[in-house]
């Protein structure tokens, strides 16, 4: 059975308060909010993923908007190491990577949170004058929109318009709608050849944050454009940078580094553990699939708003054994089986747990 905002909302809206009806918008909220705090906790038996990833000439592994964080790796069907990000400065450690006396590894070390994009700027686009951005989308209804884009300019400096910061993207459609459909190449504006505003009018070398329009309809695809200009040395050319849901605003991912040589392509495997995104549509799925929790962590937060402290404790640490008692049964018969052996004796000790 797969549990909806819908499912949550029914089984806990007598919950809410002094009780709500299951469609009232509070009750949604307070699911969520019981959901997001559950997953700071615990795991439960639907919140980690296998995802699989290729690395063909990027070193870099992005996690997908739904996914928070990995939790084992494998590089070519060969587990490897995840290693934190302060691995590469802790004392007698191997210093930045890639290091020449550390050769190349083929484990992935963890960059931390807050990227807005799948891959970095390519070093040859901002070495040579930085890039403009282009955003498009096959929805008629989001043509115009525009997106802003938060990043360091051509010498560092944060990018501004008029003193504030970032730099309106305009959303424009592609040719009839047809996702890569291009009639000419996406320049900048120019006001002295007529040319209207598709791009950017500043240059990014980094980007460091983009804020969505809300209420989209469908995806935003999001490039690097470089143009011709022998100031620079530059050709024209595009960059895929991300592609966002029309449910994201603000893009917030996770990203892993691989040490070793990615240009002839690796196959990289994960084990990940799911990130909290609001349930909105009565038909979402929740990440937490366990009624009884959910409900539990209602009645705690209820509690918890009415100053009832101890009763709330007591709701909230039966919602964690609810999930930990789904954990446990799924578990059963899968426990890893360790067998010590002493090669000065004829005895051996099986299954030690």
């Amino acid at each position: 059975m797969i549990v909806t905002l819908k499912d949550a909302a029914e089984h806990s809206a007598p919950f809410v308060d002094s009780g709500r009806c299951s469609t009232d918008p509070s009750v949604y909220a307070r699911v969520n909010e019981a959901v997001r705090r559950l997953l700071l906790r615990m795991d439960s038996s639907k919140t980690a993923r296998k995802v699989r990833f290729s690395l063909d000439g990027q070193n870099v592994v992005t996690l997908p908007r739904e996914f928070k964080t990995a939790r084992l790796c494998a590089v070519d069907k060969i587990p490897r190491r995840l290693y934190h990000t302060s691995f590469e400065y802790i004392e007698n450690g191997p210093g930045p990577q890639p290091n020449a006396l550390w050769g190349q590894g083929t484990d992935l070390i963890d960059e931390g949170d807050g990227y807005c994009t799948f891959y970095p700027i390519p070093a040859d686009f901002y070495r040579s004058g930085g890039v403009f951005l282009f955003a498009a989308t096959t929805s008629a209804e989001d043509a115009g929109k525009t997106i802003t884009a938060y990043g360091r300019g051509l010498r560092g400096e944060d990018v501004l318009t008029s003193g504030s910061l970032g730099a309106s993207v305009p959303i424009v459609r592609w040719s009839e709608g047809v996702e890569g459909n291009l009639t000419a190449f996406p320049s900048p504006p120019d006001d002295a050849h007529g040319r209207d505003e598709i791009t950017s009018t500043a240059r990014f070398t980094d980007l460091t944050g983009l804020k969505l329009p809300e209420g989209r309809s469908e995806y935003v695809t999001l490039y690097a454009v470089t143009v011709e200009d022998s100031t620079f040395g530059t050709s024209p050319h595009m960059y895929f940078l991300g592609k966002y849901h029309p449910d994201e605003v603000r893009p917030d991912y996770r990203r892993y580094r691989y040490f070793g040589d990615a240009s002839e392509g690796h196959c990289v495997e994960c084990i990940c553990k799911l990130r909290y995104l609001p349930a909105s549509r009565p038909d979402d799925v929740v990440l937490v699939q366990n009624l009884d929790a959910i409900k539990l962590m209602v009645m705690a937060i209820r509690e918890e708003n009415e100053g009832r402290l101890e009763t709330a404790v007591a709701y909230e640490q039966k919602a964690y054994a609810e999930l930990d008692f789904e954990l446990s049964d799924e578990k059963k018969g899968n426990e890893p089986v360790v067998r010590v052996s002493d090669p000065l004796s004829i005895l051996n000790i099986g299954n030690l747990q």
